[in-house]
């Protein structure tokens, strides 16, 4: 989260985790142009509290990538069998 908090705000100091993923939601939520957010959620225990993350924006999207079962449950969910590369990335320009 720190790199992506460099990268929208160069000029502005991240100190911690919690002060990049405050700065990239603010951002992201004042956002006027369509924006896509590809995340890889491997870690059960981060399943329960992810939705906080979820910037207030009806430009954006969130694609989510996981093994999880329970991820299902945080949207509209396709499961999908073993994707080589170049197919993953056909799906994804796809949509």
């Amino acid at each position: 989260m720190e790199t992506a908090a460099k990268q929208l705000l160069p000029d502005r100091v991240v100190h911690n985790t919690d002060g990049a993923v405050a700065l990239v939601n603010d951002f992201l939520s004042r956002w006027s142009e369509r924006w896509l957010v590809f995340d890889n959620l491997d870690n059960p225990e981060d399943l329960s509290g992810i939705v906080s993350f979820f910037p207030a924006s009806h430009y954006g999207s969130i694609l989510i990538t996981s093994r999880l079962a329970g991820s299902n449950e945080l949207g509209q969910s396709i499961e999908l069998g073993h994707m080589e590369k170049e197919e993953g990335l056909q799906l994804l320009l796809r949509s």
